[in-house]
């Protein structure tokens, strides 16, 4: 089922308004730490190893895991020497910039989490992380995404393919839930190919996280995979922007997804070629705007096929 934006005749416009106020103060751009009040760490490379590196250039380490090893606070730059291999990293009261320098991380070993070691890289609240021209993946299948984030994240020119994720029939390359996700420069996200799988959440729970999630997506690079926009109780009727996704620019090969009533609010520019679905059953309140086009409902309960909002449809 299909609607256009401005078309009341169809009913799906309940009222209508502009978003200024909803998206105003959206994006946040985390800082990378300053080389001058952060430590830096030299990973991978010749000669790197974990029992006689010291994470200088001359003696780097082996893994970004034992560069963080014992962290709590302050602030690191992790820069990767060469392609590297090694178990998941969690990042917790410190700041962090990986400079990747057009290297890999593929997790070979144990990942992380607060439930279950099925990520790559968990991200807590509190912090703020950089990610600068890379590549993040993994082979192993039994993992769920490469990110959690709960920080303040900025990923620039990074790929993330997340197309070997399957822990139980449930992938997303990333999933954010607090914080800002600023994807910028040409990255490139890709999801796994298993049913149901995203590329990225954007989903905030009222009752664990009620700051929200905000993420903005500015990139030459390629979204691959569906965008799920909701909330982790799915309920109807929390307060405006608890999450938020503005889209600046991407080539999104896929569609946003609608999921939850979490007074959700979606921003796509003009021209970018992608669809807004409501699946069939969902019952949302929150703002759509497409271009100079904008929609607001409340407590609208997808029917029979869902709805899909596009750009002129």
């Amino acid at each position: 089922m299909k609607y256009g934006l401005l078309n009341k005749k169809r009913g799906l416009l309940a009222v209508v308004m502009a978003l200024a106020m909803v998206f105003a103060g959206a994006v946040f751009v985390a800082d990378e730490a300053d080389a001058g009040d952060a430590t830096t760490y030299y990973v991978g490379g010749e000669g790197s190893s974990d029992e006689t590196g010291d994470g200088s250039e001359e003696k780097p380490f082996a893994t970004i895991a034992r560069a963080l090893a014992d962290k709590i606070s302050g602030a690191y730059v992790i820069e990767l020497c060469g392609d590297v291999e090694g178990d998941g990293v969690e990042v917790k009261g410190y700041d962090l910039t990986i400079n990747f320098n057009d290297y890999t991380f593929e997790m070979t070993g144990t990942g992380v989490g607060s439930s279950y070691d099925y990520q790559v890289f968990q991200l807590h609240k509190g912090t703020t992380v950089v990610f600068n021209d890379g590549t993040v993946k993994t082979e192993k299948s039994d993992m769920w995404a490469l990110i959690q984030n709960y920080s303040d994240l900025t990923l620039n020119d990074m790929v993330l393919d997340g197309s070997k994720l399957d822990w139980y029939g449930y992938a997303a390359t990333i999933s954010n839930n607090s914080g800002c996700l600023n994807i910028l420069g040409s990255t490139s996200i890709t999801a796994s190919g298993i049913d149901g799988a995203v590329a990225f959440d954007a989903c905030f729970s009222s009752e664990y996280y009620p700051d929200g999630t905000r993420t903005t997506v500015d990139t030459t690079g390629t979204i691959s995979g569906d965008i799920e926009v909701g909330d982790w109780e799915d309920k109807v009727g929390n307060n405006p922007s608890k999450t938020v996704l503005k889209v600046d620019s991407a080539n999104i090969i896929g569609n946003i997804i609608f999921t939850t009533g979490s007074g959700s609010g979606v921003e796509i520019a003009s021209g970018i070629d992608v669809d807004v679905v409501i699946p069939e059953g969902k019952q949302v309140k929150g703002s759509v705007k497409i271009g100079d086009a904008s929609v607001s409902f409340a407590n609208l309960k997808a029917g029979f096929g869902g709805i899909t909002l596009s750009e002129g449809s």
